[in-house]
């Protein structure tokens, strides 16, 4: 029975029976009837039936198969499409096939739910915003009209392999062949994805799982799990959705949300098609109007032909052309059979160097509601015209072609017989096979945790800067308005949300919500205050190594020694400008105070061992000496800045996350660079004594107002040279690479694992070009150079130096994360007025979202944040007001 006359029959005899018919039927037996619904005729048509758990082949109708998920690739390489032509040759088996399936599936909700999996004990809170955020992406997959018109979804790529059924192939001897291709497969894909890990062998449950997810496609985050049983073929264990409606012009996959569906093949490529230009088959990595806003996959098979019938008809062609070429009046007709002849030759000389004919097809499928098919449709068949491609709809053939692309399904002789017969295949070579295999995407393997993000085509990922285990420090590059803070914001919220310690220094109380929200430390400077901030005091021994042999866990005591005499060297001259005379002198008079007193030592004890233990020949040196002496002065226990260092507020860090809000220290002249350096000498303390399990973040915003100094950027240096042997990693946030141009703020910047680019990137890429900062190809200067910032999301453009690749994600929050990370100055001021009325922030922030146009109203009229409050709390209900006093916000 061919593969169509099954088809045939099966719609046939679904269709031979009208109603009364049924009805009678239901009526004279009943359980006869309701098995005969419940039997899915479309299960029938699936060639899966029996697995070996021992070998891990799959016994299909009439093949025998094996396949692979591996996740996209994220960069095209050389190397890699050379392993790809080595995996392509060494499948080779007369009547054997070989499949690529890239399937763009909207089912994020597994994501999701993993993302959210949190720890026991977190607050309440933080499960409440991620059940917030999760809804949200959940109505931007299903919604007619999102925001992101590319909406999230979850990219895999299905490699799979299968041979017919025959006399050879039951063969004990072949079937040891067949689990040898299968090794060698896993090898290659293992070096292809260069992670082991990800290369997970296909299981009864997971192909259960994919072509479910196929056959019974709905506009969901969620598929239905279906538990295997060994018991019953696999197949019938397969769910195939409400059934699918077959036409000419395409089919309708019914369910919840009826999804329309076409097919399409690639007909004709351009000349110089090569695998660089492969990613372009899912979607434009810079303009929009050409990605694919619905459900799609993109598959491509190769079939291992007989090479005998080929060469000889390849031959024959040649020798025929080579014949009316010899006719001056035919060429002249037909110039391009010059072209044919020469690739003929090439074809038939590549063949006799050992590469094998294969014939091949690429054909793409899509989904999608009544309402975005269209828009899909359109922008297919754009993309492919403008990357040279020829698409045309399989009119007629629409799920027949469909049922071709599942996974191991051109194994059979029957697929195969009936696509030699509608010859839409293309004879190729398998040198020239790799070129088509879809299995680049943008990256999604950062971590199942972190902070959620969209990639331009619509993967969605989770950023984790310890998603690199050896290196996770990161700089982050935005301009104001570019949406930094929030970003920002929402690494901390997640950093917390996984029980991780987070130390932030801030400028401009841009995380005092989301201290106030996670009930953390905020930290900050008023007029009057009298701290205890002496530098010598945090330098305690306790807990830290002094062993300068450690080199694998580092010299923690050293480091903070060195943190210590910068502070004292910036006390001297705040700008760093000191000459190796000066820091010989001052470090020599910090390790004489600490060999003296300690951790009880003051910089009345620097001074005093300046003044017995430092003399100089000449009156110039000696004057020098004095104006050391006198700068200090002011920082000892009775000079103008001596409350601020040994005063009575002793600060110590009581949470998991502290925010030091700096911005008030603009005020105290010289004095603030001392304290921002003694609280990172806390801060690394902190760091070098704690849990080395409990990963720890350091965020530092605004840091260009710090690293200009090369007391504070050697610091930076340092804490970027050893925080990670700590599991702790260092956040830098600044306006623009140009404040990297110092030499240890730059050696701070290159042992940064993650660069986060934010906002326009025209700056950014000028700046990397001209200081040679990274190396980056063409492909990363476009993108960069595209950045953009809309009202609803921000691009970031996030490179991993290990991989050397850079990636755009769009970042996309919540209306609640929104309001919550808000830096505007107008949402701040209501924030302020709503605190100091008591009102717990989470209900607060649910109580602001329902009112964004009142609050718009008022700000066009002018009206003061402070008013509009009192104003928009005048209408609201008592039992409101007592919800907003009543809340714990954690």
């Amino acid at each position: 029975m061919t593969f169509l006359k099954k088809i045939k029959d099966t719609l046939s005899f679904m269709s031979s029976f009208d109603s009364e018919e049924l009805e009678c039927v239901a009526k004279s037996d009943p359980e006869g009837s309701k098995a005969f619904l419940s039997h899915s005729y479309l299960q029938d048509l699936l060639p899966y039936r029996l697995y070996d758990p021992k070998t891990g082949i799959f016994e299909n109708e009439d093949s025998f198969g094996f396949a692979f998920i591996i996740p996209p690739l994220a960069g095209v390489s050389e190397t890699k499409e050379e392993e790809l032509e080595q995996l392509i040759t060494s499948l080779y088996y007369e009547g054997g096939a070989c499949q690529f399936l890239l399937f763009a599936d909207p089912f994020i909700g597994p994501l999701l739910d993993h993302w959210g999996d949190l720890l026991p004990g977190s607050p309440k809170i933080v499960y409440r915003t991620i059940e917030r955020r999760k809804n949200f992406f959940r109505s931007e997959v299903i919604n007619d009209n999102p925001v992101l018109k590319v909406p999230p979804r979850n990219f895999s790529v299905l490699v799979s392999y299968s041979v017919p059924k025959n006399s050879e192939t039951i063969s004990e001897r072949f079937q040891r062949k067949l689990l040898s291709h299968k090794r060698n497969t896993f090898n290659i894909l293992t070096r292809i994805t260069q992670n082991e890990r990800l290369v997970q062998e296909m299981t009864p449950p997971l192909l259960i799982h994919y072509v479910s997810n196929l056959v019974g496609m709905d506009l969901n985050i969620h598929c239905d799990a279906q538990k295997y049983s060994d018991k019953m073929l696999i197949n019938q264990q397969i769910q195939t959705g409400g059934g699918v409606e077959v036409s000419p012009t395409g089919c309708v996959f019914r369910s919840q949300a009826n999804m329309l569906f076409k097919m399409f093949q690639v007909t004709d490529l351009p000349s110089n098609w090569s695998i660089f230009d492969n990613p372009q088959l899912i979607g434009d990595p810079v303009d929009d109007s050409y990605r694919l806003q619905t459900p799609f996959f993109v598959h491509y098979g190769i079939s291992y032909a007989s090479q005998s019938k080929i060469k000889s008809s390849l031959m024959s062609k040649e020798l025929l052309i080579k014949n009316q070429l010899r006719s001056m009046s035919f060429l002249n007709k037909n110039p391009k059979m010059l072209e044919e002849s020469a690739e003929y030759n090439y074809a038939l000389r590549k063949y006799e160097e050992g590469e094998k004919f294969v014939t091949t097809r690429l054909n793409v499928g899509i989904w999608g509601a009544q309402e975005r098919f269209q828009d899909s449709y359109s922008a297919l068949v754009a993309l492919y015209r403008k990357n040279g491609l020829k698409l045309k709809e399989t009119t007629f053939l629409h799920f027949d072609d469909f049922l071709r692309s599942l996974p191991m399904s051109w194994g059979s002789y029957v697929v195969n017989h009936a696509l030699k017969k509608s010859r839409c295949t293309r004879t190729s070579m398998t040198g020239h096979s790799a070129n088509l295999c879809p299995i680049f995407a943008d990256f999604c393997g950062f971590s199942s945790r972190g902070t959620p993000l969209i990639s331009r085509k619509g993967q969605l990922t989770f950023f984790d800067p310890f998603s690199n285990s050896t290196k996770s420090h990161t700089s982050v590059i935005g301009p104001t308005g570019a949406g930094k803070s929030c970003f920002l914001n929402e690494m901390i919220f997640n950093f917390r949300a996984n029980k991780r310690r987070v130390f932030v220094i801030d400028k401009g109380g841009s995380f005092r919500n989301l201290c106030s929200l996670l009930g953390g430390q905020y930290i900050s400077f008023e007029p009057g205050d009298s701290f205890d901030l002496n530098p010598f005091s945090f330098l305690d021994q306790k807990g830290l190594s002094n062993d300068k042999s450690a080199k694998d866990n580092g010299n923690p005591f050293a480091d903070m020694m060195e943190t210590l005499k910068a502070i004292i060297r910036t006390m001297y001259e705040p700008d760093g400008n000191i000459n190796p005379k000066e820091k010989t002198t001052l470090d020599r008079a910090v390790e004489i105070a600490w060999k003296t007193r300690g951790t009880a030592a003051r910089i009345d004890d620097v001074v005093e061992a300046i003044e017995k233990e430092v003399n100089y020949t000449t009156d110039i040196n000696n004057a020098k000496r004095e104006d050391l002496i006198e700068r200090l002065k002011l920082f000892c226990s009775d000079g103008c800045y001596g409350k601020w260092l040994y005063g009575q507020k002793k600060i110590k860090f009581q949470s998991d996350l502290v925010i030091i809000e700096t911005n008030n220290l603009d005020a105290l002249g010289d004095l603030k660079p001392v304290i921002l350096q003694t609280y990172f000498l806390m801060i690394s303390r902190e760091i070098y004594t704690g849990d080395r399990t409990q990963m720890k973040g350091f965020v530092i915003d605004e840091c260009h107002n710090l690293i200009k100094s090369p007391q504070w950027a050697y610091a930076i240096q340092l804490g970027t040279r050893e925080y990670r042997k700590f599991n702790a990693a260092m956040i830098l946030a600044t306006q623009g690479l140009k404040d990297f141009s110092t030499k240890e703020a730059r050696e701070a910047f290159t042992n940064s694992e993650w660069v986060i680019t934010m906002g326009s990137g025209t700056e950014a890429l000028s700046t990397i070009k001209k200081d040679n900062l990274l190396p980056l190809d063409a492909y990363e200067e476009e993108i960069l150079s595209s950045l953009r910032k809309e009202k609803r999301f921000s691009e970031v453009a996030i490179r991993s130096e290990s991989s050397q690749h850079t990636t755009v994600y769009r970042f996309r929050m919540d209306p609640f994360s929104l309001q919550l990370f808000s830096t505007n100055p107008t949402d701040y001021e209501r924030f302020r007025v709503m605190r100091e009325k008591g009102f717990d922030i989470e209900h607060v922030i649910d109580w602001m979202i329902p009112l964004k146009d009142k609050f718009r109203c008022l700000d066009e009229a002018k009206i003061h944040p402070k008013d509009q409050i009192e104003q928009l709390l005048s209408e609201t209900s008592l039992a409101m007001l007592q919800k907003l006093k009543g809340g714990t916000g954690v």
